[in-house]
């Protein structure tokens, strides 16, 4: 049996394992999964229990390093209380009044 562990492959790092993914619906998702949980102030953990997943899917998902499930979606929303729609789609981030001086 020591051997076979001897033979056995060395895992890939993590960041190797789980790249992150460079999908602009990923990246949005990301954005407003984070933006919400930090408005009301939860935990992975918490967002986690109340969407009925894993606290390291909510955090793959955030670092955009999985492909989630559409029911992980549903769930997220639900957890949120906000349509799917929501999740997906991008925020227009107000433009900040130029610093530069009036005439």
């Amino acid at each position: 049996m020591a051997k076979a562990q001897q033979n056995k492959p060395e895992q890939k790092p993590f960041k190797e394992r789980f790249p992150a993914r460079k999908s602009a619906a990923l990246r949005t998702l990301a954005t407003n999964l984070r933006k919400l949980r930090k408005e009301r102030g939860w935990s992975q953990e918490a967002l986690a229990a109340k969407a009925g997943i894993d606290q390291n899917a909510v955090s793959l998902i955030e670092n955009r390093r999985s492909n989630p499930t559409i029911v992980a979606i549903e769930g997220l929303a639900d957890a949120f209380k906000v349509p799917v729609a929501e999740l997906l789609t991008p925020c227009t981030a107000p433009k900040k009044a130029s610093s530069k001086g009036g005439t």
